[in-house]
């Protein structure tokens, strides 16, 4: 597990202790704390990815642009 994940669940486990879910009226679980920080995890995975994509893809047009003189 990656230790960004596991302090990510830690945070959302410190804000959710103790409080009752409204659409269940029981209290949140650990479980539930894994649930929201794997899902906020994978989220900011995929976000710079995708960033780090876009920015491979211009710098790669660049290349191309340079090599065929623009064409």
């Amino acid at each position: 597990m990656p230790k960004a994940l596991d302090d990510l669940r830690k945070k959302i486990w410190s804000g959710m202790k103790g409080k009752i879910n409204p659409r269940t009226k029981k209290p949140y679980t650990e479980s539930d704390a894994w649930a929201v920080a794997t899902s906020q995890f994978k989220k900011r995975t995929m976000s710079y990815c995708e960033s780090e994509i876009e920015n491979e893809m211009e710098l790669m047009n660049d290349a191309i642009a340079e090599l065929t003189g623009g064409l």
